[in-house]
């Protein structure tokens, strides 16, 4: 009886911190993640798989040499693959401003390098689509092909490619849809096409984030088909020869400040620079480089970009986006994300401040402001998207946006946090003025309200740490079903 006390008592204990895991775990129920709208590349569309973002890979996140598998960053599950070994591209490290590639050799004989992709969506749907790759040509003497559809072999079509003029192409309506300008081997590139994708819609091309030939497409394509990376419709011409590090596909035509907002993230990262729509500075030398999760909000044209995060960094419009042109864009240094001492404030409520602490990672913010209107936006720092196993506590109060000219001396508070709910601190109707410069998130009294305890390295967030809350409460249940079952002690 003893024993049977003893296991009902620990029966008990384990499913009481199981519900309470569980309430933890619920309790960001509704909470922006990195999965939400404004988690896409710049800061566009989402990465849960249920929006128009289709297929995001990225060299340096998902691909192992020699590649078999390019994982999908989208989160629509529409990862690169190519089984046999030697068709398989190749990782080559640090090309691109410090960031990789895959390389794909563009020799046909006697094999050559290619991954095939699913059907990513229907490219005569009434939304169009939006084609992106940064790319770096090894030779232009023949016509290569990045984003091909295959309808049967010796069938289809190329969606985006390049030609032997060498010119960015698109295979549409059975004629070849160049580019206006010319590129050159070994130079890297931001390229982008666009189609309304019905019959007399029109066909875009950009480059490095301007414009590049546009024209209408009179005739309608095949709606379906097998998608390739690297290679035409018999697998065996149009033989793509050189690296890509980033391949994008939108379900759909990004607006104009969509579009900006992008290129501008590909820009910084890549070390690529923009012939139009420049709104980041941040990736300059004398700024800092700070290139990395450059994401943002902006308008464009008429069109706005509302809400925009990355790797726990988020901003949100208020009152700010009124006029084309106003773009508010922000990225870091790939600073470890730990907790500081140094450079905290020493005047108003932090001269009494019990135990001052900051991010180590502070983030720069470019504001462009048209016509000088002013306006508000909505500032959150998100802890489990930056990595840190730790969560905001105690009063929204003791949080506080910290702010300065440059990259180096002492702080200013320029706002108190209006809430925390969940793992996020947010500032509301902050001044888009107060945020021109570098930015980080300071805590009062860190003992109470911690700022950040679990470094985070890479450029992009680890694994969130909610996910070790969960198998806790597995294990915890699990232990729980053993011990009853236990038969008592004879």
């Amino acid at each position: 009886m003893q024993t049977n006390s003893k296991q009902n008592r620990w029966l008990r204990w384990s499913l009481f911190m199981a519900l309470l895991l569980a309430v933890v775990w619920l309790g960001r129920a509704g909470i922006t993640t990195a999965a939400g709208t404004g988690s896409g590349p710049g800061g566009v569309d989402s990465t849960d798989g249920a929006g128009n973002l289709r297929l995001w890979l990225m060299a340096n996140q998902g691909a192992i040499s020699p590649i078999s598998n390019w994982t999908d960053q989208s989160g629509a599950g529409n990862h690169a693959t190519q089984a046999t070994a030697g068709n398989q591209p190749t990782l080559a490290a640090n090309i691109l401003n410090g960031q990789p590639v895959v390389r794909f050799d563009g020799v046909a004989s006697p094999n050559n390098d290619y991954l095939g992709l699913p059907t990513l969506f229907n490219p005569t749907n009434a939304n169009g689509y939006t084609l992106i790759a940064v790319t770096t040509l090894n030779n232009t003497a023949n016509a290569y092909a990045i984003f091909q559809q295959r309808d049967t072999p010796g069938t289809g079509r190329t969606l985006l490619g390049t030609n032997n003029t060498p010119r960015v192409y698109s295979f549409l309506g059975g004629a070849n849809r160049l580019s206006t300008s010319a590129i050159a081997a070994s130079t890297p590139s931001l390229l982008m096409a666009t189609w309304t994708g019905t019959t007399n819609g029109t066909h875009t091309h950009y480059r490095n984030g301007a414009a590049d030939g546009s024209e209408v497409v009179a005739t309608a394509e095949s709606a379906d088909g097998t998608w390739l990376l690297g290679v035409g419709k018999n697998l065996t011409n149009n033989i793509f020869p050189g690296d890509m590090a980033e391949v994008i596909a939108f379900n759909r035509i990004l607006n104009a400040a969509e579009r900006a907002l992008v290129f501008n993230y590909l820009s910084a990262k890549y070390n690529i620079a923009l012939t139009a729509d420049e709104f980041y500075a941040g990736d300059t030398g004398g700024n800092g480089d700070f290139d990395f999760n450059v994401a943002g909000i902006g308008r464009s044209a008429g069109a706005n970009s509302t809400l925009g995060f990355a790797a726990g960094f988020q901003a949100q419009n208020n009152s700010f986006l009124t006029d084309n042109g106003d773009f508010l864009m922000f990225g870091h240094d790939g600073t470890n994300n730990g907790s500081t001492a140094s450079d905290v404030p020493t005047t108003g409520a932090w001269a009494a401040a019990p135990n001052p602490f900051r991010w180590l990672r502070s983030w720069y913010v470019d504001v462009t402001d048209a016509n000088s209107n002013g306006g508000t936006v909505d500032i959150t720092f998100d802890f489990s998207d930056t990595g840190m196993v730790s969560t905001p506590a105690g009063p929204a109060s003791n949080y506080r946006l910290l702010w300065r000219a440059t990259n180096a001396g002492q702080f200013t508070d320029v706002a108190t946090a209006a809430s925390v709910v969940g793992d996020q601190v947010v500032f509301t109707g902050v001044s888009a003025a107060l945020l021109d410069g570098y930015v980080t998130l300071g805590s009062l009294d860190a003992a109470v309200s911690p700022t950040a305890v679990t470094l985070q390295t890479s450029q992009t967030a680890s694994a969130n740490p909610l996910l070790l809350v969960a198998l806790a409460a597995v294990l915890v249940l699990a232990t729980a079903v053993l011990m009853v079952r236990r038969p008592p002690a004879a």
